[in-house]
Order: structure tokens, then C-alpha cells, then sequence
């Protein structure tokens, strides 16, 4: 995908991106980021935009932190169906060679 420039503003404060990312989407990023900075801002009135910044920054760390967690348990739970699932198939595949040899034995 080719780059593109995005101007966004955040809080305030304006910044110009360079992204493969479509520009709406980064937009919509700046939007939410934005809000959840001024959200805070209003509700605390002695904390900065920056003091603000980092608290959302914190908290998108955590979600993100707890998002790679449930996926590693996710793909574990898979590798382990997996297993389980290959060990079925050549349990079959053993039963079905041993009931063709008793076929054959009649």
C-alpha cells in the first residue's frame, strides 16, 4: 500500500503523519484519542493534556497487555485442540487397519 500524509489534531495540537494506514482510520484513531484526552481534562481540571495523554496511554497499554494475553491463551487452547485432533485421527486410523485385518481374517 502506498504512503500517505494525515494531518490529525489531537487535544489541540496538530501533527502530520506519514502512514501506510488509510487516512480515515488514523483520523478515527485521533478522534477517540482525542476524546478520551479531553474527557479526563474536563473531569480532573488540574491535570494537563500531557499528564492526560499518559493516562490513556496507560490504559490502552493495559488493554493491550490483557489482549495478548487472551490471544496466547487462545492459540494454546487451539494448538492443544489440534493435538488432541491428530491423536483421534490416528487412533481411527489404527482401529480402522486392525477392523480390516480382522475382516480379512473371517
Amino acid at each position: 500500500m502506498a504512503k500517505s500524509k494525515v494531518k490529525i489534531n489531537v487535544a489541540g495540537m496538530n501533527f502530520a503523519l506519514v502512514t501506510e494506514d488509510d487516512p480515515a482510520y488514523i483520523e478515527g484513531l485521533a478522534n477517540e484519542l482525542s476524546t478520551q484526552i479531553e474527557d479526563i481534562v474536563a473531569d480532573n481540571t488540574n491535570i494537563s493534556v500531557a499528564q492526560a495523554a499518559i493516562l490513556v496511554a496507560l490504559d490502552c497499554k493495559d488493554e493491550l497487555s490483557k489482549h495478548n494475553n487472551s490471544s496466547d491463551n487462545l492459540r494454546a487452547q487451539i494448538k492443544d485442540y489440534l493435538e488432541d485432533a491428530a491423536r483421534a485421527r490416528m487412533e481411527a486410523e489404527n482401529y480402522k487397519r486392525e477392523l480390516d485385518k480382522l475382516k480379512s481374517l473371517r
